[in-house]
């Protein structure tokens, strides 16, 4: 047996403190085994007809609730069998098991059972555990089903985040069919609000009409109701002309010939269907530019956005005063995170449309480094301090607004590129000490703190950037039209269809699954505005709406963003 002899600065009596290390997890699995031989047990409870033997003091110094029905004059204070109703069997048989080892097993199988008994009988570590279990499982396909789940535990953190992600995940959601088996609250709810990320508002015409048709006699009634929260002055003429008003379900309960009227140059819905004023709106995927250079090495300081159902480029905001030049651009959930070249950063609030002043990086300031955002915090990889080039990870939590040092890359780089895939942190390309451009990858996983070499790249490239599409990364610039791809689950690189034009210093974006390449310089010192557009279904590219102006040096980000509609 393992001991440990603690010598205690006690000088009264010249004594030591004696601990015994194993002591309570001895204890623990000595009352574990007299649960399970049911000895000296004083209580059984009872659930779905199967009795628990169990120990009221090991009970009341582990739940708040029965220390709650235990301590006071409830009459099942005073009963040897208590039944327990809400739980099932499997769930109790757990609870009690982490109750009596302090450990417990949660799997995709049993994490409900297990965190609807850690609810009511208040084991808030479980029911902690088990919210962040379900919270590593969220994703398209179950998404409402945990939403509603954490919704009826009261897990607050959980359900937002659920909610959150169906929100922000419209179209992908309509691919599965959870969300045929919605309830009608619930489909309402969603489809109501101006949150929504749609694309296109056909898309939720057409799921409406998808989830009537799913159980057609018990919803068609609801038909209407659910109809009055599609946006109409957001769908295109051609569809609400050619598609709406011909589809069958329409012709059942609405009158097609009244659907839409022209007055005074605006279209007014007169039916019963579709009918919303324009007071309501949606919201939508967009590209942002952040600062750059432009021409004449002029710094810049506006944020542009680009709709890409609309093609058009406006204004977001302006950088802060106090921002000179943009270190570097990232998203932390769905706000704007600048680092500046003084050390300052400013996060930028998409909703609120406010900039918020952040803690300063510190001593160590830096440039041409690689920048992304895991897990909502954002890493600063390498760089140049302006007398040497840095192998220095830092990373900045904006919920805390600390900074925090990270393992170091394996070697100084600078002007690399950055991307996030799967939780981990991939590094590649950028210029040596020795000013040559580097081929090498190196991927960082948070958990362990280590760096990982990977499969280095086909050609050494510095100032680049990196994208995440699907399973893969792209890497694209460095004066060249070449495009590459990275697999992380098989570390292969393979080349993709070229750009039209030639790129460096160029910034990139994933937008409505496609890859928006924006600004550069195509020679020196001459920034240019074009933008072109991946398709990764057809594997090409194609030109977009040009920039404002030329830029280079520029971040380039997507959030999600309400939609102005004029009343």
């Amino acid at each position: 047996m393992d001991t440990t002899l603690d010598q205690q600065g006690n000088t009264n009596e010249g004594g030591f403190e004696f601990r015994l290390n194993l002591h309570g997890s001895d204890l623990l699995n000595g009352l574990q085994e007299l649960r399970q031989s049911q000895q000296f047990t004083d209580v059984a409870l009872q659930v779905d007809g199967i009795d628990y033997y169990c120990h009221r003091n090991v009970l009341v110094s582990s739940s708040a609730y029965f220390k709650g029905m235990f301590s006071s004059n409830m009459r099942e204070s005073r009963e040897n069998v208590i039944v327990i109703q809400g739980i099932k069997a499997a769930g109790m048989e757990l609870i009690l098991d982490f109750i009596y080892t302090g450990k417990v097993q949660i799997t995709s199988d049993n994490v409900q059972q297990l965190l609807e008994a850690a609810d009511l009988l208040q084991i808030v570590p479980v029911r902690e555990a088990c919210a962040t279990f379900l919270d590593k499982q969220l994703d398209v396909t179950n998404c409402f089903g945990i939403y509603k789940f954490a919704e009826r535990h009261s897990c607050l953190a959980l359900s937002n985040k659920a909610w959150t992600l169906a929100l922000s995940r419209f179209t992908d959601i309509c691919k599965h069919n959870e969300i045929l088996d919605l309830p009608r609250d619930l489909l309402e709810h969603y489809v109501s609000s101006d949150d929504l990320v749609v694309e296109a508002e056909e898309e939720v015409y057409q799921i409406i009409v998808k989830w009537v048709n799913a159980d057609l006699s018990i919803r068609e009634p609801y038909m209407q109701q659910m109809m009055s929260h599609v946006r109409p002055h957001l769908m295109s003429n051609k569809y609400l002309n050619d598609s709406s008003v011909s589809d069958e379900i329409l012709r059942n309960i609405g009158a097609p010939e009244e659907f839409i009227s022209r007055t005074s140059g605006k279209y007014r819905f007169t039916g019963t269907i579709l009918r919303r004023r324009r007071t309501k709106t949606r919201s939508r995927r967009l590209v942002v530019i952040v600062g750059g250079v432009g021409p004449a090495n002029t710094k810049l300081k506006d944020l542009k956005c680009y709709d890409p159902m609309d093609r058009k480029w406006s204004t977001l905001t302006q950088l802060p005063n106090s921002v000179e030049s943009v270190g570097s651009v990232a998203v932390v959930g769905n706000n704007i995170c600048v680092t500046g070249l003084d050390g300052k950063v400013w996060l930028y609030w998409t909703g609120e449309e406010t900039w918020l002043e952040m803690a300063t990086m510190g001593s160590r300031k830096r440039q041409r480094h690689a920048c992304a955002s895991l897990k909502d915090v954002v890493y600063l990889v390498g760089g140049y301090d302006g007398a040497s080039r840095l192998a220095a990870v830092d990373r900045f939590n904006p919920a805390s607004g600390k900074w925090e040092a990270v393992t170091p890359l394996p070697e100084p780089v600078s002007s690399p590129a950055a991307a996030v895939h799967e939780g981990m942190l991939y590094v590649i390309g950028g210029a040596l000490s020795n000013e040559s451009a580097t081929d090498k990858v190196h991927c960082y996983d948070p958990l362990n703190k280590t760096w990982t070499p990977r499969t280095p790249m086909p050609h050494s490239l510095s100032g680049i950037s990196a994208v995440v599409l699907g399973e893969y990364i792209y890497i694209v610039g460095c004066l060249s039209r070449i495009v590459y791809r990275y697999c992380p689950a098989t570390d292969t690189w393979g080349q993709m269809a070229s750009m039209s034009s030639t790129r460096a210093l160029c910034s990139a974006t994933v937008c409505c699954d496609k890859i928006y390449v924006t600004g550069g310089e195509n020679q020196p010192n001459s920034p240019i505005d074009s933008v072109e557009c991946y398709d990764p279904v057809s594997n090409s590219w194609s030109p977009c709406h040009k920039l404002p102006y030329p830029v280079k040096l520029h971040g380039c980000v997507t959030v999600c963003k309400k939609l102005s509609i004029d009343s």
